[in-house]
Formats: C-alpha cells, structure tokens, sequence
C-alpha cells in the first residue's frame, strides 16, 4: 500500500515543542514569583540581573522551539519528496495497467484509487509545509524580539551599575 508511506512523525517534535512552552512559562512564573511585593525591585541591579536570568532562559526555550519547528519543517518537505516518487510511480502503474487491461478494469481502478489518495495526502504535505514555513518565520521572529529584549535589559543593567560607581565615586571625592 503506497499510502501508508505518507504518514509523518513528528510526535517526538511536538513534545519538544510542548517542553519549551512549558519552560517559557516556567521562567515568567518564578520571575513574577520574585518580584511579588517588591516595590521597584525590577528596576535595581538585583531586578534586573533576574530579569535577564529570565529572558535568557525564555530565549533558549524560544530557539529550541525554532529548531523543532525547522526539523518538522525538513521533515515534510523530505515526505513531498519522497511522496513526489510515490505518485509518479502509481501514476506509471495506472498507466499500465490502463495499457494493459483497459481504463475500467479493476487494476487499473486500484491504481487509480492509489493515485487519487497519494495525490491527496501530497496536497495535504503541501499545506502542512506551507503553514509550517509560516511557523517557522514567526517562531524566529520570537527569537529575535526576547534576544532584543535581553539587549534592553543588559543596557539598563551597565547604565543602572555605571550609574552607581558614578554616585560612589562622586561620595568619594567628597570626602
């Protein structure tokens, strides 16, 4: 049955995607954890540094995802391939048996059947891979939005530290 050679697994994908969600969420749970009741804490050296402990854990967990994402994405498009060749060896099958027994004889409707279900499962790849290119853009835009996100946060970070040397000195010299 040519059919069958159609079915992808990407289970073991999508748990890894469901484990990165998991840790995303985690991260922003203890980080809420953290800063409940503190006034102004987020904003302090201490903050900030949890912040972009955070961030930093969110940005691993986002490019795990991506990398799940680009594997089912590799692992569709091999399928269209490789289902390409399935279609047009049914289809070289139809052909002949059509040759060799006649357009309505049963052979030539197995085939035919065959063709029809093949045809219809590489649409069905055609369609996951296309929804799945789009996940994939999306999903590196995420990468890409927390890995700027991080930037802000070490930037306020150095200029939230220089600012403190600065007024320690400054104490300094007043002495």
């Amino acid at each position: 049955n040519f059919t069958a050679k159609f079915r992808i697994d990407v289970s073991d994908l999508k748990k890894g995607i469901e484990e990165a969600n998991k840790q995303i969420k985690y991260a922003n749970a203890e980080f809420k954890n953290a800063v409940a009741g503190m006034d102004d804490w987020s904003k302090s050296a201490d903050g900030l540094s949890a912040k972009i402990k955070q961030q930093q854990s969110i940005i691993d967990a986002e490019k795990q995802k991506l990398e799940l994402l680009k594997e089912q994405l590799a692992r569709v498009q091999q399928a269209q391939k490789d289902g390409q060749k399935i279609v047009d060896e049914l289809n070289d099958k139809y052909n002949e048996a059509v040759r060799l027994y006649g357009e309505g004889s049963e052979e030539a409707k197995k085939y035919a059947k065959q063709l029809d279900d093949a045809e219809k499962a590489q649409e069905r790849n055609a369609k996951a891979a296309e929804d799945l290119a789009l996940k994939v853009l999306n999903q590196d835009t995420n990468v890409k939005n927390a890995s700027a996100q991080l930037g802000r946060y070490e930037t306020a970070l150095e200029e939230l530290e220089k600012g403190e040397n600065d007024a320690g000195e400054a104490t300094e010299d007043m002495s």
